[in-house]
């Protein structure tokens, strides 16, 4: 995640309690899971918006929301109708993110944090044609980062 802005209230030219900021986050999964669905990808480009409960330490605890587009990729075994092995289906909506973590080296202009995010999508993952999944999909994200 990059690019966070911080817009009110700053201190220090360098610290803000409040920061709004466009983010892009990545998960991949790697491993190989024959006959098992799994949420393989997920791509998404969102708004967040964080509080820091500390207006000019150098670390902090914050907590935040994001609203944004994701992208899901899920594989696994398809129908029996739809031939045998496994396949994938895409998915892409809108989603809303809560957060929470700490984040460390605010007084500098480089920063690192650490979060848990809960990210709940706006749309269904329905593959009406491979049968592969069908329902709604929550993630849960533990992360770190660098925000600069």
């Amino acid at each position: 995640m990059a690019g966070a802005v911080p817009i009110l209230k700053k201190l220090n030219d360098e610290i803000a309690d409040w920061q709004v900021g466009v983010e892009a986050m990545a998960l991949q999964r790697f491993d190989a899971h024959p006959r098992r669905l799994e949420l393989d990808t997920q791509v998404r480009l969102h708004v967040a918006v964080t509080h820091f409960f500390s207006a000019d330490s150098d670390v902090s605890g914050f907590a935040g929301v994001s609203l944004g587009l994701a992208h899901q990729r899920f594989s696994g075994p398809r129908a029996a109708e739809a031939g045998r092995g496994d396949g994938a289906y895409d998915v892409t909506g809108l989603g809303l993110g809560l957060r929470g973590g700490v984040e460390l080296f605010r007084t500098t202009t480089t920063r690192a944090f650490v979060l848990a995010e809960a990210f709940v999508p706006v749309f269904w993952a329905d593959d009406q044609e491979g049968e592969i999944v069908k329902g709604w999909v929550p993630v849960f994200s533990l992360g770190a980062g660098v925000r600069f």
